[in-house]
């Protein structure tokens, strides 16, 4: 399979997840963190508000994004609901908005409006070649369905976070789905991108010598209330012991 320049760019990098939902108070400085993450050395980024993509697509247009969509106010399942740019429609919109690469959700879960991910993939195709699609995937099934049926790059992002996976090992302990990584790039022939619970430093040489293409990160570097938390955790566990 030939690569993409924007795969080339990315190979053992650094991807960073610049999100956050629109009631929270870093929603309004999202362009600045982006920057700073840059700043940092990312290699590319992962955005979710279609405004944010083009705008860093305007003063970064050298700079690869992955673009998706999910909803303002998340499903109350949200394990058994797809979310991550569900639709045709929410798709051709991340692509408007200047994404390189456009993520959705490449589950078995029933898609809304009856779609099915293969009319999707097909419709994109035709549409805007250009761009490379990425399977956001929860199981090693996930990602065997989404290599035949034509995506260009898997991510491990759904592990734990699907009906099926949400007491998975990975989930239980909060750390990457070491194993979903080695099945996918064993059995896939796609570039294969570990997101999900990235939280260490150490962790990325792991991924590379399991053959990631790159690393996503998102919570670790740009949530500071899930960062703050995790630390309360570790000093209310010392006050226990005490």
């Amino acid at each position: 399979m030939a690569l993409s320049r924007t795969l080339e760019t990315l190979k053992q990098q650094v991807i960073v997840s610049v999100q956050a939902d629109k009631t929270e108070p870093l929603y309004p400085v999202l362009f600045p963190m982006v920057e700073t993450v840059l700043i940092g050395g990312a290699a590319g980024l992962r955005l979710a508000d279609l405004p944010l993509i083009r705008q860093v697509k305007t003063r970064y247009p050298d700079i690869p994004v992955i673009g998706i969509t999910k909803p303002d106010v998340m499903p109350i399942d949200p394990y058994s609901q797809v979310y991550i740019t569900p639709t045709l429609q929410e798709v051709l919109a991340v692509i408007e908005a200047g994404a390189d690469i456009v993520a959705m959700d490449a589950t078995a879960r029933p898609r809304p409006q009856g779609e099915t991910l293969s009319a999707i993939l097909a419709a994109v195709k035709q549409k805007a070649s250009q761009v490379l699609l990425m399977a956001d995937c929860a199981t090693l099934e996930d990602g065997i369905s989404a290599d035949r049926l034509g995506f260009d790059l898997l991510g491990t992002t759904l592990s734990g976070y699907t009906q099926e996976t949400k007491g998975n090992a990975a989930a239980t302990e909060n750390c990457p789905d070491w194993s979903l990584l080695e099945s996918l790039t064993a059995q896939t022939s796609r570039p294969v991108i570990l997101e999900g619970r990235v939280w260490e430093p150490t962790q990325i040489p792991q991924a590379f010598a399991k053959k990631a293409w790159a690393v996503v990160i998102g919570s670790a570097i740009t949530r500071p209330h899930h960062i703050t938390a995790r630390f309360v955790r570790a000093a209310k566990q010392s006050q226990s012991v005490d």
